[in-house]
């Protein structure tokens, strides 16, 4: 065979691979898009569900069934502990961990309504919980309220809740640094509301907000805006910069601790999807 042959051949075989990847990556943008307008009418649905009125009974306990249970789970940094959020029951429950057996214990720690998110610190002193009210509880609307985070003594057993600290409503993500000196927590702050929610708690964006530890102590530093209806938070190794999720936007946000103030650098890292649920791997 000739080399013009060959390059007519196989100049026409790779020009059909380009083709079909082409297209295939054409069919996943397509897929993405559909995905997340799913998404988006499935979020609206359950909004209207929580709208008194607007439920039979038949969705009333579908909707109650898909809420039930418990929500963030983590691992205390020895690994031989685990926390789990008891969103519908309230409080936290404490596991043993030895190896591949895990038992409940009848240790609780004390939270807000609906705790959702947990993280705990490298320095194996502190772990903080994040309650989303009655807006996280199946049946109920709370637009706007302001919301629990709680920092919790896992330093000794049995562990317990050392202080309770007021954040924006529905604080979706917390993170505590792995140095254990700084927590942030992003709260939708009435984000996640339609106009037609009842009362002035529909915000555009949601905020971002820092504490710092010391001697103990959680104080408030200072707060920035985030993105609309914003999910998860992570902190990196540094315990200086800050990853937040913005689902709208389809991004992460990077902020930082600069000179013990949160600042917002500008920068994203661009995503094909709006991000919901972020974890670092043990720091």
């Amino acid at each position: 065979m000739s080399t013009k042959s060959r390059e007519v051949i196989f100049g026409s075989q790779i020009r059909g691979a380009k083709l079909r990847a082409e297209g295939a990556r054409e069919r996943a943008k397509q897929a993405v898009r559909e995905a997340d307008r799913a998404e988006a009418e499935a979020w609206s649905i359950r909004m209207e569900l929580r709208r008194p009125g607007n439920r039979t009974e038949g969705h009333r306990r579908a909707h109650n069934s898909e809420c039930q249970g418990f929500s963030g789970v983590s691992f205390t940094h020895d690994g031989k502990s685990a926390l789990v959020a008891r969103r519908d029951e309230g409080g936290v429950a404490v596991l043993n961990v030895d190896g591949s057996k895990v038992t409940l214990t009848k240790e609780r720690v004390s939270s807000g309504i609906a705790p959702y998110a947990i993280d705990v610190s490298s320095d194996g002193k502190w772990a903080v919980v994040g309650s989303v009210g009655l807006a996280g509880l199946p049946g109920q609307l709370a637009p706007g309220d302001a919301d629990l985070i709680t920092l919790v003594d896992v330093s000794k057993r049995p562990f317990r809740a050392a202080q309770h600290l007021s954040v924006p409503s529905v604080p979706e993500g917390v993170a505590i640094s792995p140095d254990g000196k700084s927590i942030v927590a992003q709260s939708l702050n009435g984000s996640n509301l339609t106009p037609k929610d009842p009362s002035a708690g529909r915000q555009k964006l949601g905020r971002v907000t820092l504490f710092a530890i010391k001697d103990g102590v959680a104080t408030w530093v200072n707060d920035a805006p985030s993105g609309e209806a914003a999910q998860g938070i992570v902190f990196a190794k540094d315990s200086k910069t800050i990853l937040v999720q913005f689902d709208v936007e389809r991004a992460l946000a990077v902020y930082q601790i600069r000179n013990d103030t949160l600042v917002d650098t500008g920068k994203r890292l661009r995503l094909d999807a709006g991000p919901v649920s972020i974890r670092t791997m043990p720091r």
